[in-house]
């Protein structure tokens, strides 16, 4: 699964801060089953079952779950990247 997906998947599950960072640190292969956890206040992560990390997002300040606007960070993020 590439980066983009996991960002969208995260994105949907935790919602868009005031500030976030994302660390990317693999690609997940195909059959892999994926959840997002808690590390912290500030840190939520995307781990396979053995815990192997996939993305980290560190977040601070007010947080959106309007889905639309979710959907327009995603879409021009994918955008920027082609």
């Amino acid at each position: 699964m590439p980066g983009d997906l996991l960002f969208a998947v995260l994105l949907q599950k935790e919602g868009i801060s005031q500030k976030m960072r994302f660390d990317f640190s693999g690609m997940v292969g195909d059959g892999v089953a994926l959840n997002v956890v808690e590390k912290g206040e500030h840190e939520s992560a995307v781990v396979d079952a053995s815990g192997k990390e996939y993305l980290q997002m560190t977040h601070t300040g007010e947080v959106s779950q309007n889905q639309e606007f979710i959907e327009h960070v995603v879409t021009n993020y994918v955008q920027s990247l082609a």
